[in-house]
Order: structure tokens, then C-alpha cells, then sequence
């Protein structure tokens, strides 16, 4: 596996490029790394403006120049060593200071779980001595056979607990060499020694010769182990070769990658090289041979997500890589091979040296209760939804298990009373109801629930109703509907109970046994002791969850529950959806545990099927509203929508004049019409259908020509006419609505902050919480019907700096464009139009199109010259693409300007031939934008992509109102994972991370990967953070020490796994990025969730800024609906269009920058308006937005496209972007 993936990392390196301002920079912008390509994806935000959906992505980084490579003279001894780069020098660094000063190693992390689980945690990474003696280069044939020796494992809660020191603020000793010892002698780069161990590097050397890939001359390749006990592949599969070459070209020599001084091929660990290893390069920094007692392939080094990566030093920026030009070139056959071998699992003794054993049931040691969990075990399964509550679940283990170490790292308010004060201070109203408790039954008994045979959910009720009213009629224990119910104080029996009942189904009677066992006890008096400060506990969690349960037994009992929503039959007519949907409103409701307990009400909007006759239905998605009889060839034309509709539904089966007749089934398929339909009779004899009903129901079929539905169990054969079939209503469905339904519920659910406080309220009283006998008689609880008052505050927006300092204030959450702070250039002839759609969009438009863009560019600092004309006319497939694409190529195209239609995968076909193929950027607008909506705002938008896309930068926060957090060594990173449909099937999910790349915070890079379908934990997070940090370093030359991420995408029961998960990952990431292990960047981790249902009402007309009664942009609430103890807060940070805005929950979960609560709020509040896309605060900041956009992205990439989950290492090359590297942005 590491020998592929240092193979895979070489094969997608891509063109080098420098990035300066001046030749008098510090030490630290001499050195700047480079990185391997990544990938990347799109998402939209609801709440954006329609002519800002309507554009497409653009991106950019700090204006780079490909540096040449013809320099390839070689290396002579000097006196001064010089590097020239454009517009850069570089001179030798400075001599460090004294080592007196170095930092101490980090500990090491947490042992793994046991290999029993399906995706590998990260390994702790052995440490390396403090000092090191010089040590000779060995000969390739004297490799020695003595392991590494193991580290002991250490809690993550003392690694979380532990701060970064104040020596952290000063660069680590391997940055700063002296330039003296880089002319004189190589072995002066050592430490001296004070014992006789040799150093440890980071990764061991193989016994066979390799080619390296490596930037300086005399430099050896660090290597990868493979499992051990193993025979190691070799990592260059090519039969009869002993010096592979990097790439493979045929008929070629070995490819310089790095520009060298001589014009020797580069040597495989050459014998004059004795320089130690850094992880961060110096530019004429040598590498040393590795110790011996790395040198016996019999050790490994499991890397993440079963991954060996080959740990490079980091580049020079003056470096010039290769690409291959053929970018979907599959893995060889050998590679596969030897994939597959190291990929077999191996028993937990020859994992690793480290590998702690399975989970003990009893005194768990602190280094066991660390243990890291696999990513795939934290999926829900059914296994676990099914098993007794008395027994713990997999996830009730593990939350046990690292509960404790985990709270010692979400930090906490340091005055619980007091919270951020920034802002003007106003109040507003919470769809959020106080519990009234005063006389609430605080000894709660939970009893595990069985019921068999085992019936759908809706039944369960009933038979649970039963069972109460024959065994306890005068107690109304709250019951959940599945396998847990809760009761005052005990139910009149001992701790078990069973008996029989008996229900109609289908007017038929069922007997059901049903077990009750009593499981635990819980004790809610910590509700009455809610107040600031209050820390949760594991028996504080449960106590909320039998509230909650307590809270929804009253309306479940008789409306449809999906979700944690409450829907109810409409009274009226519902309003359709098309396509044979209709919109049902509901109730949301859900307790929290606030400053005090409370109650989240808000109203819920969702598609149903309409319960019509199913011959209603194929007329309404076969003839499109025309009033005529269906024919048996329009339901042909319609079979597969009929079909996807139809089958798993539940219809009603009735015969005319025979209402005994009424059945309840499931919908399998269709079959053939009743007119020839013949099946075999009891008596021997046959019949068609329709003669049946004819004969022997007396009925006759009035469309005997239509297919007949197959209902019933899947073993019988169940033919029925479909207009004898009715849709039943309230049931669910887990696909996706088409746009033309969605467009239509965002329309309905829209509506004003006052006519949505009005619907929340009469959904409330519908529920009739109060008044169920559970809620007065059996707990003794109530809701208060009103709204609760909290205090908030209004932040002042940031002012933002464009081209000759013009300044610009945010007004409302909106400012008018200026000059761009960096504008880009396109010249004659570098751009052009295609056009997909030539049957809608004529000549005319297009040189309509070119002439407002080119006199919009003016206007904002741009320079577009004379596209290349005339303009082409081609289809949306990928042949007529591919060709179309490469004469443009050829022809030194930079930009291409795609004309796509609205109704097909036009657009993903675009981006997978531009993007993955050729490495051409792309500029797709719709066919109706350029018909009906092309003004000067739309221009506008375009040109805000188009300029990022090229590398520009539209505009910065202001200096005189930026936060001192974001300072050149601050790096901001926004991560992500999006999950497939439910009804997909094979379908990946995407994890997606961007990282600012440059000072002024408004271009980021981004890194995605493919990951098993609903896997929330981002397996590769430890790679995909070093790719960032260094590329970071290679274009601003500073090595970040403080880094803050903004994590979306995790739901509150995946938050302490992830957060365990994710944090081990970053130590890892930061251990292996220096030799000694003294890298050690502070951190700050914040949680970003916008699947919530708190809402806000300004109480004054003065607050509010729209017509819709919003509040204003920047409201934020940082007290009495958020957590006791922790750092949490919501922040409305953008001007809603239409309909209520939702504000953003932000959490904190690891604080070692120790920002304070006014810190963390206004940098968050200024990250909302440095989106590249439009001139508009947007709702979360840019960091996660641009991780949303390239999760958009990647789906482009695969639609269409067979991804094989089994394979997923091997299918990341499909979502390999060629333009990653110089334009980074490219996604936006």
C-alpha cells in the first residue's frame, strides 16, 4: 500500500508554482513547499439569490509562474549558495539558535482499536531522539534487520489537556540552518549525540534499490513499510527493471522532477549523502541514509484509512514537477496485486508494535478507554436499532469509553454568567417554550418493550394500547413506538410482565404477545438544577431522552410521525406538489437542555403521496394535465416513472358493492393487462382476470387494456385491476423530490417570520400536548404556550478593502462591488464561447454575451481582450466535448466560456472532460440566463467567479478592522462530508476539506475524497491536512502555527466520535511534518450545524431590516438557549431573501488558541463575507461554503460514472483534478 500510494502521490504532482512579493523576506518565505493535486466539488446555498445560483464556479491562488527546469548544470561546492525563483531570490537561511531552545516531542497518541473493525484508526508515529549523531551513508546491500522499537501509548485526554508551550511562537530548529554548514560540511546539520542511539526517521528504508522522486541531488527517498510477517511488494511493479522510472512514459529515461545541478539521472541513495532528514527543506538541504535499525522490512507502520503514505520532505517552490497527460490511467496490474496483499487483514500481533487488544468489559485502562474507533463502525446499523435498551449498543460503548477524555477537551465558558459583548444589545423571541415542573415526578422507570410477531411501526402503538388498557387501565406510561417506555415511578408488577392481545388488521383478528421488563431507572431531579454552568453527564443524556419521549406519546398517537416531526391529515385540500404529491404541514418538536430545559417547537412542511385512485395517478404523470382517458401507450411512455412511484407503497384494495372485499397490501410491480392475464382456478380449469371479475364478482373492468398491480406478500401472486387500487395516505418516501416539486414546497414553506410564528403556534395547540393524560396524570408536566424572550446582540459588519485602498462598508449584508484588489488578465484570443443548446441560443447572444462581459470587466479592474471567434456549436457528449476541447487546448485556450441546458448532465459533462481530462478552465451559465437574465448584476456574479477562477482576488477584510487571529501564520480550514440520497444505491459519500492559501484569507485549496456510503468520520483527514499545511507553506513561505477549523456535517450523537476521531488525526498529521516531532500548531476546532430548528423574531419593527420581518444580519444568541457550560452560539450572518432566516450553530470543541467567546464570534461573523461568489454576506463562513462547492463538484465528476465501493483507494483517480495545483480555486 505505500509503495502505491508514493506511486500514485508522484503520478499526480503537477506544475510547481512560486508565489513573493519582495526579496527581503524573512527566513521563513524563502521556504516554500509544494503539494500533490487534489480534487474538488460545488454545493449552492438556498438562501442566495437566484442570479447568483445561476452562475457557475470560478477560483483562483496568488498570481504563479511556472519556474523552468532548464537549469539542470551540475552542483559545484560555493561559498553562497543561491536560488533564484521569479520575482523571488532566495539566499541561504541564517544560522538557528542555540538547541537549548527546542521543543519538547509531542507525547504519543492513542493506542488503535482492534483490527476486528473495518476502517484502521492512525497509529501513533515513533518518535525520534532529541539528538543525533552524524551517521554515514550505507551501502544499498548493508541494510540491517533490527526493528523499530515502540513507543508506550499515552491517554488522548493528556494530550488534549496539554497547551502549546510559548517557544512555540519561534519557528522549530530544523527551519533554521546555518548557511555556513550548508557550504562546509553536511554532517555539521547533526546534533551531537550524547548516547550511542542512532536516529530514528520517519520512514524506514526498503532492501531493493528504488528511484526517488526527490529535489535535491544527493538525496535519499524515505520509504514505506508494508504490514509486517509480509513478503514486501516491491514499489515500483515493472518486471525486469531495476531503476523504475517516476513516470511511465515509454521509451524515455528517468524524469527529473526536480530541477538538479547536474545533469546525472538522479542516483538511488547515492553513498556520498549524510544530511539528516527534514520534514520542511531548506534549499540546499541533503538527506540522510536511514539507521539501520529501520532498514529490515520485517516492521510496519499502518498509515490511515489503511493507507501508507510516503512522507515527503517539502519541496522548493522553484521546483518544477511533471504530469502525465494521460490523467485516467488506471493503477497497473502489479500495483493492484500488490494492493490487494497488503490490504488482507492480519491478526492484531502483527499490525503493529503498538496495537493495543480488544476492549476489556471491565477497568478499562486510561490508554484503552482512548482507543480510537473505526469510522465504519460508527454508521448506524439495524442490529444495533433493534437490540434491547437494557444491553449497550456498539455506539453506547464507545461514547462510555471516551465520554470522560472528551470533556476534558470541549472547552468551557470561563464565567458561565457572562458571554460574549460585542454588538448592540436588543432582544428577540425563540420558537422555544419553558417546561413547567413544579410538582414533576422525578423517579423515572424505563422497561424494555417486546413485541411478537414483529409488525410495522404504525401498528405498534395500537398493540401497546392494548396491552395498557387490560394489565395497568388507570397509568399511561409514555412509549416511543419501537422498544423502550418510561412510567412514573413503577408499574403495578414486579420487573416482568407478558400477555396476549388481540388487534384487527384487514378486518381480521391478530393475536400479539407482548414482554415488558423493567431495565433501569432514571432520575430527572437534575432538571430543577439547570442553570449556567451545569455540566452534563452520561444520566444527564438519558434524562432527555425520556423527556422526549415523555413529550411526543400524546400526538403520536394519533398523527403520523416522521422523523422527530409530527404531521397530522389536512383538513382541507392540500396543496399539490405535481407529479402525484401533495404538501402536508406538521410540527417539530424536540426538548433541549438549555440555561433551563425547554421545548423547540417549529412547524415542518413535507411531500406525501396523495392518497387518489392509482388510475388518477398514471393519468396525472402520463398525460400532463390533458383531459382525456390514459391508453395503454401512454402508460408505456410513463412505465418507469409509474413503476418508481408505485412500488413499496401501500394501497387500498376494494371491490365495488363488496365492502368485506377491503384489503391493505404492498405494491410489487405490474404484470399483464386483466384482458390476457390467465391464471389457474382451484377447480382445475383457467380464466383471464377480466373474466374472473366479470363472472365471479360481478364487476366489469373498465380499463381492461392497463397493466394489473401485483399486491401482497412477495410469495403469492396478488393480480389486481389497478382502478380497484387507492393510494393510503400518510405514508412516507425516502426519494428525492424532482426540482419542479421542489421548487413548489421552497415556494409553500417560505412565508414571512410573522406568518411562520403564526403557523408554529397553531400547530402546537393542534398537538394538545397538555391535555393528554400521560403529560397531567401519570408525570405531572406542562408546556408554557409561549414564546421565550432572550437578550442578543446586532455585530458590526466588516469594512472590506478593494483595488488603491478603496474601502467599502456592508450595509444590511450587502455592498456594491469596486475594482478587484487583484484583477486578473485574459488576452487576445485566451478565451472563447461554446455553445450546447444552438437550438435555443443563436449567434447573436453569444456575441451579446461577449460584449457585456468584455465592458463589465473593464468596470470592476479587469482585462479581457478579443475572444477567439468565431464561436462553436457543439452537443453535450463526451466524444463531441472531448474533441471540441482539445482543439481548444491546442490552440492556448485559458478560459472557456460553456453554454449548458437546464434539463440534462450537460454540466457534468463539461466539467469531467475540462477538469479531469484536459485541465481547462470552465465557465458554464445556463441557456435561460443568457436568454432571459442577462443584465449587469448577472455580468456581475459572472465575473466575481471568472476573476477567482484566474487566480485574482476579489477583495479583503479591511486591516483596520481585522482580527490579530488572522495573521500570516493563521491558516483557516473548512471540512465537510455529503452523503448520497437515500434512495441511491453505490453511491459514495464525499469528504471534502478547503484550506485558505494565502494572506489575505480569500483563496482556498481543497482535498476530497471518496468514502463509503454514510461514513461521517473523514478517514484520510491526517493526509489531507499535511497536503494543505505544506501547500500553504509553498505559497506564502510561513509555516502555520495556528490553525482554526470550521468542521460541518456532524450531527450531536457522531460528535464525540468524530471530534476523538478527527483530533488524533490533526496530532498525527503535525508529528510526521517534523523529524523530531517539534511542530506542534495550536488549534481551535469549531462545529458548524445548520440542520436545526431554532428560529428568531425580532420584538421591534426597528430590528428588523426586510419585508419578510427578519432580523437584522449579524444577530447573534449566545445565551439561554445554548449549552450550560460550553462555547456555543447561533448567528444569523446573512440578509435573508425570502421566507425566515435560519440562524447557524456554531459549537466549540477544542480551544488551544484559547479564544475568547467575542473572538471566536467576530472572526466567524467576517468569514460570512469573504465568499469569492457574490457580494452578499452568505450564512456560514467561506471556509465551509468552499467545502460544500467542492463536494458539488466531485458529484459532477462520478455522475454517470461506476464507482466500485470496494476499490475506492483505485477510484480516487476519478476524482483527481489536473488544475488543483495552479489554480486552486477553480471551483468556485
Amino acid at each position: 500500500m505505500g509503495k502505491k500510494k508514493g506511486k500514485k502521490q508522484s503520478k499526480q504532482s503537477t506544475s510547481s508554482t512560486t508565489v513573493g512579493s519582495s526579496t527581503q523576506q524573512s527566513q521563513q518565505e524563502r521556504q516554500l513547499p509544494q503539494q500533490s493535486s487534489s480534487r474538488s466539488v460545488r454545493e449552492r446555498d438556498p438562501e442566495l439569490s437566484q442570479s447568483q445560483q445561476s452562475s457557475s464556479q470560478h477560483g483562483s491562488i496568488e498570481g504563479n509562474q511556472n519556474v523552468s527546469k532548464k537549469d539542470t548544470s551540475k552542483k559545484s561546492q560555493k561559498s553562497k549558495s543561491q536560488y533564484t525563483i521569479p520575482s523571488l531570490s532566495f539566499q541561504p537561511p541564517l544560522p538557528p539558535p542555540s538547541s537549548s531552545s527546542s521543543q519538547p516531542p509531542l507525547p504519543p497518541l492513542p493506542p488503535s482499536p482492534s483490527p476486528s473493525q473495518s476502517l484502521p484508526p492512525l497509529p501513533p508515529l515513533p518518535s525520534s531522539s532529541s539528538s543525533s549523531p552524524s551517521f554515514p551513508s550505507l551501502p544499498k546491500s548493508s541494510l540491517s534487520s533490527q526493528p523499530p522499537q515502540p513507543q508506550k501509548p499515552v491517554s488522548f485526554a493528556s494530550l488534549l489537556k496539554s497547551k502549546p508551550s510559548s517557544s512555540q511562537s519561534q519557528p522549530p530548529q530544523q527551519w533554521q540552518q546555518p548557511s555556513q554548514q550548508l557550504q562546509q560540511s553536511p554532517q555539521q546539520w547533526q546534533q551531537p549525540s550524547s548516547s550511542s542511539q542512532e536516529p530514528q526517521q520517519i520512514w524506514p528504508q526498503q532492501s531493493q534499490e528504488q528511484s526517488q522522486v526527490w529535489p535535491y541531488p544527493s538525496q535519499e527517498q524515505p520509504q514505506v513499510w508494508p504490514y509486517p510477517s509480509q513478503e514486501q511488494p516491491q514499489v515500483w511493479p515493472y518486471p525486469s527493471q531495476e531503476q523504475p522510472q517516476v513516470w511511465p512514459y515509454p521509451s524515455q529515461e528517468p524524469m527529473q522532477v526536480w530541477p538538479q545541478q547536474s545533469q546525472e539521472p538522479p542516483q538511488v541513495w547515492p553513498q556520498q549523502s549524510q544530511e539528516s532528514q527534514q520534514m520542511w527543506p531548506l534549499p540546499s538541504q541533503q538527506l540522510q541514509p536511514p539507521p539501520q535499525q529501520w532498514q529490515q522490512p520485517s516492521q510496519q507502520w499502518p498509515q490511515p484509512s489503511q493507507q501508507s503514505q510516503l512522507t515527503q520532505v517539502w519541496p522548493q517552490p522553484s521546483q518544477k514537477s511533471h504530469q502525465s497527460s494521460q490523467k485516467w490511467r488506471q493503477p497497473s496490474k502489479s500495483s493492484q496485486e500488490a494492493q490487494q496483499k497488503s490490504a488482507k487483514r492480519l491478526p492484531p500481533s502483527q499490525l503493529s508494535p503498538q496495537r493495543a487488544e480488544p476492549l476489556p468489559k471491565k477497568s478499562l485502562s486510561p490508554s484503552q478507554k482512548s482507543e480510537l474507533p473505526s469510522p465504519r463502525s460508527l454508521s448506524p446499523s439495524k442490529k444495533s436499532e433493534s437490540s434491547s435498551s437494557s444491553s449497550y449498543t456498539e455506539k453506547e460503548k464507545l461514547t462510555k469509553s471516551v465520554a470522560g477524555q472528551l470533556a476534558l477537551s470541549i472547552p468551557t465558558r470561563k464565567n458561565p454568567n457572562v458571554c460574549g459583548t460585542l454588538g448592540r444589545p436588543i432582544t428577540v423571541e425563540i420558537n422555544a417554550m419553558a417546561l413547567e415542573f413544579q410538582n414533576l415526578v422525578t423517579n423515572i422507570s424505563q422497561y424494555d418493550v417486546a413485541i411478537s410477531p414483529d409488525k410495522p411501526k404504525c401498528l405498534m402503538r395500537s398493540i401497546f394500547e392494548e396491552f395498557r388498557k387490560k394489565n395497568f387501565p388507570t397509568r399511561y406510561p409514555a412509549y416511543d413506538g419501537n422498544k423502550i417506555a418510561y412510567s412514573a415511578n413503577d408499574l403495578p408488577f414486579y420487573t416482568h410482565i407478558e400477555d396476549d392481545v388481540t388487534i384487527f388488521e384487514n378486518d381480521h383478528e391478530k393475536i400479539f404477545h407482548i414482554e415488558m421488563k423493567k431495565a433501569a431507572a432514571i432520575d430527572l431531579s437534575f432538571l430543577k438544577n439547570v442553570k449556567p454552568g451545569f455540566n452534563e453527564t452520561l444520566g444527564t443524556q438519558s434524562g432527555i431522552q425520556a423527556l422526549d419521549v415523555i413529550l411526543r406519546h400524546g400526538p403520536l398517537s394519533y398523527c403520523f410521525p416522521v422523523g422527530r416531526s409530527i404531521f397530522w391529515q389536512p383538513m382541507g385540500r392540500a396543496d399539490s406538489l405535481s407529479n402525484g404529491m401533495e404538501l402536508w404541514i406538521g410540527s417539530f418538536q424536540s426538548a433541549i437542555l438549555g440555561w433551563k430545559p425547554l421545548l423547540n417547537v417549529d412547524v415542518a412542511h413535507k411531500g406525501f403521496p396523495k392518497a387518489q385512485n392509482v388510475i388518477d395517478l398514471m393519468k396525472e404523470l402520463c398525460l400532463r394535465g390533458e383531459n382525456r382517458d390514459i391508453t395503454l401507450e401512454d402508460v408505456n411512455q410513463g412505465k418507469q416513472k409509474i413503476i418508481k412511484f408505485l412500488v413499496g407503497l401501500k394501497v387500498h384494495y376494494v371491490i365495488p358493492n363488496i365492502p368485506s372485499s377491503k384489503r391493505t397490501q404492498l405494491v410489487r410491480g405490474f404484470v399483464e393487462c386483466p384482458r390476457i392475464n390467465v391464471f389457474a382456478r382451484s377447480d382445475g380449469t383457467s380464466s383471464t382476470i377480466e373474466d374472473y371479475f366479470r363472472n365471479e364478482k360481478n364487476y366489469i373492468i373498465r380499463y381492461p387494456t392497463l397493466p394489473c398491480l401485483w399486491i401482497g406478500p412477495e410469495t403469492k401472486k396478488i393480480y389486481v385491476p389497478p382502478e380497484l387500487c387507492t393510494i393510503a395516505p400518510g405514508q412516507t418516501v425516502r426519494r428525492k423530490m424532482d426540482e419542479m416539486q421542489t421548487s413548489k414546497m421552497i415556494r409553500f414553506a417560505a412565508t414571512s417570520s410573522d406568518r411562520r410564528k403564526e403557523k408554529i403556534l397553531e400547530g402546537f395547540r393542534a398537538l394538545k400536548i397538555n391535555d393528554h393524560p400521560t403529560m397531567r396524570n401519570e408525570f405531572n408536566l406542562s408546556v408554557k404556550s409561549e414564546f421565550e424572550r432572550v437578550p442578543a446582540r446586532v455585530l458590526n459588519a466588516p469594512k472590506l478593502n478593494y483595488n488603491n485602498n478603496d474601502i467599502v462598508s456592508v450595509m444590511k449584508g450587502v455592498w456594491r462591488a469596486k475594482k478587484f484588489l487583484n484583477p486578473s488578465t485574459l488576452l487576445d484570443k485566451q478565451w472563447t464561447i461554446i455553445n450546447l443548446v444552438s437550438g435555443r441560443i443563436k449567434d447573436r447572444d453569444m456575441y451579446r454575451l461577449c460584449d457585456m462581459l468584455r465592458e463589465g470587466a473593464r468596470a470592476v479592474g479587469m482585462f479581457m481582450g478579443d475572444a477567439l471567434k468565431p464561436f462553436q456549436s457543439c452537443n453535450n457528449q463526451l466524444i463531441s466535448l472531448s474533441h471540441c476541447f482539445d482543439k481548444l487546448k491546442q490552440n492556448g485556450i485559458k478560459l472557456v466560456i460553456v453554454i449548458i441546458s437546464d434539463f440534462n448532465d450537460s454540466y457534468s459533462n463539461v466539467k469531467q472532460v475540462s477538469e479531469l481530462r484536459l485541465g481547462m478552465l470552465t465557465q458554464c451559465i445556463k441557456s435561460i440566463t443568457v436568454e432571459r437574465k442577462l443584465n449587469a448584476a448577472t455580468i456581475g456574479n459572472i465575473l466575481l467567479k471568472i476573476n477567482s477562477k484566474l487566480n485574482g482576488v476579489n477583495h479583503e477584510i479591511c486591516g483596520q478592522v481585522r482580527p490579530a487571529i488572522l495573521s500570516p501564520d493563521c491558516i483557516l480550514i473548512g471540512a465537510d462530508v455529503t452523503h448520497p440520497s437515500p434512495d441511491a444505491k453505490n453511491i459514495p459519500s464525499i469528504a471534502a476539506v478547503a484550506a485558505s492559501c494565502d494572506r489575505t484569507a480569500f483563496r482556498y485549496k481543497i482535498e476530497i475524497r471518496l468514502q463509503q456510503p454514510r461514513q461521517e468520520i473523514i478517514s484520510d483527514f491526517a493526509e489531507i491536512v499535511k497536503t494543505l499545511l505544506r501547500y500553504y507553506y509553498r505559497c506564502t513561505g510561513i509555516q502555520p502555527r495556528k490553525i482554526i477549523i470550521y468542521r460541518d456535517g456532524v450531527s450531536e450523537g457522531q460528535l464525540t466520535q468524530v471530534l476523538h476521531y478527527e483530533l488524533t488525526a490533526l496530532q498525527n498529521a503535525f508529528r510526521s511534518l517534523s523529524k523530531d516531532h517539534s511542530y506542534h500548531p495550536s488549534v481551535t476546532f469549531l462545529v458548524v450545524q445548520k440542520r436545526h430548528h431554532i428560529r428568531f423574531f425580532p420584538t421591534d419593527r426597528r430590528n428588523s431590516d426586510d419585508r419578510n420581518f427578519n432580523v437584522q444580519a449579524g444577530t447573534i444568541v449566545d445565551t439561554h438557549i445554548t449549552h450550560p457550560s460550553h462555547i456555543d452560539f447561533y448567528l444569523v450572518s446573512h440578509a435573508s431573501i425570502q421566507g425566515t432566516a435560519r440562524p447557524t450553530k456554531y459549537k466549540c470543541v477544542f480551544n488551544q488558541l484559547d479564544m475568547t467567546e467575542d473572538q471566536i464570534e467576530e472572526l466567524t461573523y467576517y468569514l460570512c463575507h469573504m465568499f469569492a461568489r457574490c457580494t452578499r454576506s452568505i450564512s456560514y463562513p467561506a471556509p465551509t461554503y468552499y467545502a460544500h462547492l467542492a463536494a458539488f463538484r466531485a458529484r459532477a465528476f462520478i455522475q454517470n460514472v461506476p464507482i466500485q465501493l470496494n476499490k475506492l483507494q483505485d477510484e480516487q483517480v476519478k476524482v483527481r483534478v489536473v488544475l488543483n495545483e495552479d489554480v486552486p480555486m477553480f471551483y468556485v
